[in-house]
């Protein structure tokens, strides 16, 4: 019997240390798992934190946005008007399909149109500016 209760007992103490080492593989499994959530969380604050910073960003651009559309609607009627002001009072007509580096058009006078073309390479903006104050003042 005695040998039946240490068979018994060898079997035990086999189980219990297999036990005992499938406990510590679980408790290194558990500690890996709980590392690497808490790196998710992490990453997951990091990632939230990003997502904040940007949307702050976007409302701000979107302001921005605002501003500019709500600046072009007051300029651009402002510059129209502009133009058509100083086009009455000097009765220049703009040719604006023209090379970049070639001012053409003509003034209306009271009694004639006189055609221009100033090629900027050549001509200083002093002397075209002169030379069309000219051409104005002739018919005034």
């Amino acid at each position: 019997m005695e040998s039946a209760e240490e068979d018994n007992y060898q079997k035990s103490q086999t189980a219990c240390q297999h036990l005992n080492q499938e406990g510590q593989s679980l408790e290194q499994l558990v500690s890996q798992q709980k590392e690497g959530l808490a790196n998710v969380v992490s990453t997951c604050e990091r990632l939230q934190q990003n997502l904040e910073a940007c949307q702050q960003e976007s409302q701000k651009l979107e302001l921005e946005r605002q501003e500019v559309e709500k600046q072009k609607k007051i300029s651009i009627p402002k510059t129209r008007h502009d133009i058509t002001l100083y086009k009455l009072i000097t009765n220049l007509h703009w040719q604006l399909d023209t090379p970049q580096n070639e001012l053409k058009g003509y003034v209306c006078g009271n009694t004639e149109v006189k055609p221009f073309t100033f090629n900027k390479e050549q001509v200083s903006k002093y002397d075209i500016v002169n030379s069309l104050w000219d051409m104005i003042e002739e018919d005034w």
